[in-house]
């Protein structure tokens, strides 16, 4: 074989070579992200469990607190001005002032919108994870069920979430619950692929 034809065999084995180590990688990250949100999940799932009342009140008053001093500043932003072209910063300023005194009284407010974002969010998940179940049971036969039924129960849930049938604390500690399960899950998952 002539020299030329061996040193391009070998520049393409070492392509290849450098290619499979540059996925593994990829894939390595992309498994250390899952498993960071996941983590995520989980914490935010625990503070939602045993702490329900003072977070849903503390964001409440965060973004109460955030909306009145938007108002405030725009309010005194047009009153500094000297030409007013348009009075749309003063009525929104207004605007922004008074939903933002409205949820600093009323905190837990904020949380029913929270709760169907919430939601929104849970039904995308688990019509992902009942996906990634259907994909499964196409290679193999095994497995599939679980990311299928769990897919089913984080959409029925995320279902209950929207339609808000409980009082804002119930559901939250009912939310907290159940990211904490699904980060478990999905803990135990990632260990049985990786095995």
């Amino acid at each position: 074989m002539p020299r030329k034809k061996k040193e391009e065999i070998i520049e393409v084995e070492v392509i290849e070579k450098d290619s499979e180590e540059r996925q593994d990688k990829n894939e390595f990250k992309k498994q250390n992200n899952n498993l960071m949100m996941t983590c995520v999940m989980g914490v935010v799932g625990l503070v939602l469990l045993l702490l329900p009342e003072e977070l849903n009140k503390m964001i409440g008053y965060i973004i109460g607190g955030a909306l009145l001093a938007a108002g405030i500043i725009s309010v005194v932003k047009y009153i500094k001005e000297q030409n007013h072209v348009s009075s749309i910063g003063l009525i929104s300023g207004i605007l922004y002032a008074i939903l933002g005194l409205i949820i600093v009284l009323n905190p837990l407010s904020i949380m029913r919108l929270a709760m169907m974002v919430l939601g929104v969010y849970l039904i995308v998940n688990g019509a992902l994870k009942m996906h990634a179940g259907y994909l499964v049971k196409k290679v193999t036969d095994g497995l599939w069920q679980g990311s299928f039924i769990a897919g089913v129960i984080v959409v029925i849930f995320g279902i209950v979430l929207i339609l808000n049938p409980f009082s804002g604390l119930v559901i939250t500690k009912l939310a907290g619950a159940f990211l904490l399960i699904v980060a478990i899950y999905d803990i135990i998952n990632q260990y049985i692929i990786n095995k």
